[in-house]
């Protein structure tokens, strides 16, 4: 029986934040022009660009809501060979993809996937920061936003945060682990499972 590994789409699968970066750009008329080094924190709203200026947590349900749309989804590009770093691990793992877009986006989604030619997956949406309450036990997760990765590991899930500006520096915690890549992380997933084979738990 294939363990279950649970992963995030945007900014794990794919280049998710270039593209919220350019909504809010849009949405706000050039005046917040954040770089990918702005973003220090998970929450755009927290993040400052060179001249300090920033979106309101007023603002940032319609730019969430802008980003949501066939217009911006379509822009999101996959990570370098993502696709086949996940049919390796389809050998070892069944793979539930997970992500808080908006319902709205749920169509795009699937015909994105399909057309970037992900494999065979399970697809669930759900609201931010509820993922390790809302789908069960997994054997591992990969995450970028720390807070939910460190939920799944206070849980006992073996934790991998694709490394960002805003989940670097965060308190170590016991099976959370940070990843550089996907060359990386699918080393260590492929450890797990012998590791979780021969009875070993770290």
């Amino acid at each position: 029986m294939k363990l279950r590994l649970c992963v995030d789409l945007d900014n794990v699968l794919s280049f998710t934040d270039e593209i919220v970066r350019q909504v809010i750009r849009d949405y706000t008329h050039d005046r917040v022009r954040l770089d990918y080094a702005d973003i220090i924190f998970f929450d755009y709203q927290r993040c400052k660009d060179r001249n300090g200026e920033f979106i309101s947590d007023a603002e940032w349900p319609d730019i969430h809501k802008l980003f949501c749309t066939p217009r911006y989804l379509w822009e999101v590009k996959p990570l370098p060979d993502v696709q086949d770093h996940l049919r390796y691990l389809m050998s070892f793992f069944d793979i539930h993809i997970a992500t808080s877009r908006l319902a709205a986006a749920r169509r795009v989604t699937v015909e994105w996937l399909e057309a970037h030619n992900f494999p065979p997956h399970d697809l669930h949406f759900l609201r931010q920061g509820e993922k390790h309450l809302s789908l069960g036990k997994f054997a591992a997760l990969v995450e970028d936003n720390y807070d939910q990765a460190a939920n799944f590991a206070n849980c006992g899930t073996e934790s991998y945060l694709l490394q960002h500006p805003w989940n670097v520096g965060q308190p170590h915690l016991g099976h959370l682990r940070w990843v550089k890549d996907w060359s990386e992380l699918s080393e260590r997933l492929v450890d797990l499972v012998d590791k979780t084979s021969t009875g070993f738990h770290k």
